[in-house]
């Protein structure tokens, strides 16, 4: 990658890393945060948050993520 992570043309990418960032903040430990990340939720349409970001699916995940964080149910 050539560009840097404070490149304008990335922000609005990492942003939604940003959001994922902040649950691991609040899970216990790696393993814990690991074993969510590859679980499927039924409120991801039974895909895993893995799967979601693989797919490139990230506004979603991002939502998803901010509900958990608030105590927002969607």
């Amino acid at each position: 990658m050539s560009k840097t992570p404070d490149a304008v043309s990335l922000q609005n990418a990492l942003s939604y890393f940003e959001h994922v960032a902040r649950l691991r903040l609040v899970v216990k430990d790696d393993a814990e945060f690991r074993k969510w990340l590859r679980t499927p939720q039924e409120l991801l349409d039974n895909e895993s948050p893995l799967q979601l970001l693989a797919k490139g699916q990230w506004q979603p995940m991002s939502d998803y993520v901010d509900d958990a964080l608030t105590g927002a149910p969607t």
